[in-house]
This record gives C-alpha cells, structure tokens and sequence, in this order.
C-alpha cells in the first residue's frame, strides 16, 4: 500500500460526538506511523513531526480515546485522524461520499459510524468495532465505486456500506427483516500502525 503523506489529508466538519475518555495511563504515549510519529503530550494534546521534510510540526486535539480507538483533529484546521489501535491502522478520514471505494481494492478503508467502525482487513474480510459490545466479522462480497457489499453468517445479515448516500443500510436475519439504516459520518484510506507505545 501507498504510504500517504500529511500533506494530503482530507478534511471534514464532523457534528460532535460524546467523548470517550480513558485514562491517561491506559493510553498510548506514541504512535509511529509511515507518516510520522505522534507523540502525546497532555491526556488530550498529541504532536507529530511528520516523516517529510520540511512539513511544520502538527498539534492534535483528542477528542475521543478508548481501547479500540483514538480520534484526533488538527488543532489548525478540519482534519482528523482516527487510530485503530486493536487493527493496527491509522485512518486518514474525511467526508463520505461517491468515489471512495477502490473497485480494484488496492486501498483499505475505514468507515466510521456515531456508533461503531468498520475496518477493512487482508482478503475480503471486514472488522466492525462497536463503542460496546462484541466485534463482528463480515465477508466482502462485492464492491463499485460507490459502495461495499458485505454478507455475515451470523444471523444470515446483509450490509451495504453505500458511500455515495453516506448510509450503511443492513437486511436479512432477525433483527433486520427490512432494510435497517445508519447514518455514516466519515470514511477514508489507511495506513499500517508500525509501533505504539502505551503508558505506565
């Protein structure tokens, strides 16, 4: 996969989300990434000296922080960060729209819900990370340029992660016999996570 520079981050003006805070000790002190290595500096300020010359230093804002995942904003503009810390991958997110999905898969994605996270893996499977509850995997059956078509045999459910209407709409099964909708906030590429440290 293409290492993607800070310069080409993608912004976006996210409505507010309730935090998620753990605590400072459980968290992690750094994170190296292909892009730099982000340092945090108070419980909710983080740092980066990016891996590309002369790019400044960039100052995050946390504004949400738990076991699964770590969402930082640049404190200067609309960019955001998202790291999947138990997926290993940092995602450069931005709004959801047309255009996003690679037919020819050569970019893993990230698709970020109020609610929970769906993390593209190796193959075809996908990850959804709840804010509570058990992880669930999915199958990628199909895709376009406009969204991602997955299929889970748990419960025999149906999911598309349609892009272009910023939706994940879920059929089949018990709980969703009619097409069940939510709303999808920000989605983007990812980046491996090389290294993270955590706290004492």
């Amino acid at each position: 996969m293409k290492h993607l520079p800070l310069a080409i981050l993608l912004t976006l003006c996210l409505p507010g989300l309730a935090p998620h805070q753990a605590t400072a000790g459980s968290l992690p002190t750094d994170i190296e990434t292909p892009v730099g290595k982000f340092e945090r500096m108070t419980p909710d300020v983080w740092i980066t000296e990016p891996d590309v010359i002369g790019e400044a230093a960039i100052t995050w804002k946390q504004v949400r922080a738990d076991a699964a995942l770590i969402e930082l904003h640049d404190m200067k503009s609309d960019a955001i960060l998202m790291f999947a810390l138990k997926d290993k991958v940092i995602a450069f997110v931005q709004k959801v729209s047309a255009r996003m999905v690679s037919p020819d898969g050569d970019s893993r994605l990230a698709v970020f819900a109020a609610d929970r996270f769906f993390v593209e893996g190796p193959g075809k499977g996908w990850i959804e990370r709840p804010n509570q509850g058990p992880t669930r995997k999915w199958d990628e059956m199909d895709r376009d340029e406009w969204s991602v078509y997955l299929h889970s045999n748990q419960g025999d459910e149906s999911l598309q992660l349609d892009l272009y209407q910023a939706k994940a709409i879920t059929s089949g099964g018990r709980t969703c016999a009619t097409p069940c909708e939510r709303k999808l906030l920000t989605a983007g590429p990812t980046s491996p996570i090389t290294r993270i440290t955590m706290g004492n």
